[in-house]
């Protein structure tokens, strides 16, 4: 297991600080996201509460009325707005994902090549109720198989023994055809190469 961490420390390195990288590029995304959010709900709110009157005779409701359209202009352009980033969101997640399920990948593979069976690996330290080694078997599994929505029982169990213990961002059921590997991996707190390095040889 130790040469196996050796060798692929370059691709796992790089793969976490891409995590990093895309985690502060989501954060970014999601305050502007509630930002642009709030103005809307504010604008809308002026919209509504303003005086309707089909005809327009004083200057005061003149102004009124071209402060009412500037207002539908500026709401419609944030509304625009706020669709392109939900876009960018769902994008990011779905590359954070897939850069989380890549460090999955490999770490169950070193389980592989280290040992026949996941049973005569050691156990590793306690995630919830589950155990290390099996959180990375199980999680890497439903990482590659959660657009068909079906798992083998050992996933389904781990992953229910996760939610009791650790929240319902484990739930199968509450995340059908989601990717939990950012989840999985933010819970094993593997925010830096020496975490994942730790754990991986603690399984020797």
């Amino acid at each position: 297991m130790h040469q196996y961490v050796l060798d692929t420390e370059y691709a796992v390195r790089g793969l976490i600080d891409l995590i990093s990288v895309e985690e502060k590029r989501l954060s970014q995304l999601q305050n502007k996201y509630h930002g642009l959010s709030s103005k809307a709900k504010y604008l809308n709110q002026q919209l509504m509460d303003a005086p309707f009157n089909d005809n327009v005779v004083s200057l005061q409701e003149q102004a009124i009325a071209i402060d009412s359209r500037r207002t539908h202009e500026e709401l419609a352009n944030l509304q625009k707005q706020i669709v392109a980033i939900q876009a960018s969101i769902d994008v990011n997640c779905i590359s954070i994902d897939a850069l989380c399920s890549a460090v999955l990948q490999i770490a169950k593979q070193g389980i592989s090549i280290a040992y026949t069976r996941l049973s005569q690996c050691p156990d590793g330290r306690n995630i919830g109720t589950e155990k290390l080694k099996n959180v990375i078997w199980q999680a890497r599994n439903q990482s590659m198989h959660y657009e068909e929505g079906n798992f083998k029982q050992p996933v389904v169990d781990c992953f229910a023994n996760l939610e009791i213990s650790l929240g319902n961002q484990f739930s199968l059921s509450l995340n059908m055809y989601k990717n939990l590997a950012h989840d999985v991996i933010k819970e094993l707190g593997w925010k830096d190469y020496s975490a994942y390095e730790s754990d991986l040889k603690s399984l020797t």
